[in-house]
């Protein structure tokens, strides 16, 4: 999720500030540094696994809930961070990017792990 994260950052950058390509790798990559790493690592260990077992538990471990649900992870924790900053004010765009960004680390997460996309009946 992180170099999702990084990925959508650098990639935002790029065509919404036109600026030159080493300046969004730099920028992009001290921010991943300093904030989306640290930020994704403590969402993955709180949320995202616990999410996991839960699904697995209930028996309805499968592909699309568990990106219905990381997406819900991403859009809500984005949307806690931009009220709870100084400025208070919420970035829809963002928050769609962030849990994109859930989606797509929960697609990679479900091929890794070899979650299939319905379950498979006993």
């Amino acid at each position: 999720m992180p170099l999702a994260w990084w990925t959508l950052i650098f990639g935002w950058n790029l065509v919404v500030r036109g600026s030159s390509l080493s300046e969004e790798v730099m920028r992009s990559l001290g921010l991943f540094i300093i904030y989306g790493l640290p930020i994704c690592l403590v969402v993955m260990f709180t949320i995202g696994y616990p999410l996991a077992l839960l699904l697995k538990s209930l028996g309805k471990l499968t592909a699309p809930h568990l990106c219905a649900g990381a997406f819900l992870m991403g859009f809500l924790v984005m949307a806690v961070a931009y009220l709870m900053s100084p400025s208070g004010i919420f970035q829809a765009e963002l928050a769609f990017m962030a849990g994109g960004t859930g989606i797509f680390a929960a697609i990679v997460f479900c091929l890794v792990a070899g979650i299939p996309v319905r379950r498979i009946s006993p």
